[in-house]
């Protein structure tokens, strides 16, 4: 029976998947989102990918371009991971408090999807 961190942890795996996914289908190797004015541009091919209304929207969208959210899910997949295998106890030296502090990364991580309609308030800080 699996307990509150690992349904959490399999959440936080499927979320990630799904990131992980729509990010490959925009990406292409070596490109980079760019902005002009209130226009979102794929470097190198110059192509127009959003016209925003605004140049903080345009920014906004630039910073979330499939490299950097395939760079992210990566990034949190090996926090998630590390905070498993810590609170496994799986060839980590435990010091007090690292299950806890690994547990409430977790807890921390989970707040992103917090309003995805299988987010369990089990895993909502309690702090």
């Amino acid at each position: 029976m699996m307990n509150c961190m690992d349904e959490l942890i399999a959440f936080l795996g499927v979320r990630y998947d799904e990131d992980e996914a729509a990010a490959k289908a925009a990406h292409h190797e070596g490109q980079r989102w760019l902005t002009e004015e209130e226009g979102v541009y794929r470097w190198p091919d110059d192509e127009l990918v959003h016209s925003a209304d605004r140049k903080a929207d345009a920014r906004h969208i630039a910073m979330h371009a499939p490299a950097a959210v395939l760079r992210d899910v990566a990034a949190k997949r090996a926090i998630v991971e590390r905070c498993e295998r810590a609170i496994n106890d799986q060839g980590i030296a435990m010091e007090d408090g690292q299950e806890a502090l690994a547990e409430c990364v977790l807890v921390q991580l989970g707040t992103e999807f917090s309003e995805h309609p299988e987010y369990k308030q089990e895993w909502a800080p309690w702090w």
